[in-house]
């Protein structure tokens, strides 16, 4: 009869030969001879062949989770190239998390290698921050709810001149600043037929992405009220931005009411990552 005590064994030596397998290391040396006497029974499956075709089906289910996370990417590569980017990604990454969708979060900076080393790839330069802007809204999609705004906590944190103030950005708020037209070409990549040219006049772009209702959704802002998010972001307090942020400083009164009434300012509190900046 098997115990609770086997089946927990079994599994952590599996689990340690497949992730031995997802290394190079194919045929374990202890404790694989536990995992090859669990195969014995069926000696046409050998337990590297079986970690092998576990690997791949991981690799594979990583891959289709990187599709998802990425589509105007995948789109622009071509399915089999894009697969075949996300196989080396997922082979090279193991997951930290067991939900695949909070997998991929380092795939812009693969993609970005690859366009610098690989001639092929040279007509790809905005491919990392294009990959970054889908991140972003992928992360929105599946962002936590803010509680509404708490006005009468707004109004406890300010001491006098409120200068010691912590503002906090939305739950499904992130920023990137890029050289490229990203998010044209995520929405050209996006809709339906043909892919159309881009320009990119309007560069440096300067995006905020949120989620509103059930997607995703990017808006084009001004310098200052990025750099305003930003600082937010970084964890400046309001006399930190006055004294050191200028330009942000000048539409702190006039844009954070505005910016509270769209959600992109959530509440009070210690700031989120700095924001992403490219190019």
């Amino acid at each position: 009869m098997t115990t609770s005590t086997d089946l927990a064994r079994t599994q952590d030596v599996f689990i340690a030969a497949v992730q031995r397998a997802e290394h190079g290391e194919v045929r374990a040396r202890t404790p694989a001879v536990y995992f090859e006497n669990l195969a014995a029974e069926n000696p046409r499956i050998p337990p590297d062949v079986a970690a092998s075709i576990y690997r791949n089906n991981v690799s594979g289910g990583r891959a289709k989770a990187l599709a998802v996370a990425y589509p105007a990417c995948a789109r622009i590569l071509g399915a089999e190239c894009f697969e075949g980017i996300a196989r080396h990604f997922s082979e090279s990454t193991p997951a930290t998390h067991a939900d695949l969708n909070l997998y991929g979060a380092e795939f812009a900076d693969f993609l970005e290698q690859r366009v610098t080393v690989l001639e092929a790839f040279s007509d790809y330069a905005y491919l990392g921050d294009l990959a970054r802007l889908e991140w972003l809204c992928h992360v929105a999609y599946y962002a936590t709810d803010d509680a509404p705004f708490d006005f009468e906590q707004l109004a406890r944190s300010v001491d006098g001149s409120g200068e010691s103030l912590k503002l906090r950005l939305g739950n499904s708020v992130g920023l990137l600043r890029s050289e490229y037209p990203v998010m044209s070409i995520r929405e050209v990549n996006l809709a339906d037929g043909d892919a159309a040219s881009v320009s990119a006049a309007d560069c440096p772009q300067h995006l905020v992405v949120c989620r509103s209702e059930l997607n995703a959704c990017v808006e084009q802002v001004d310098r200052m009220t990025f750099d305003l998010l930003a600082a937010i972001e970084s964890g400046a307090t309001l006399g930190e931005i006055a004294s050191t942020r200028p330009e942000a400083a000048a539409v702190l009164s006039d844009s954070v009411p505005r910016l509270i009434q769209r959600g992109w300012i959530a509440g009070t509190a210690n700031g989120k990552t700095a924001a992403t900046e490219v190019g």
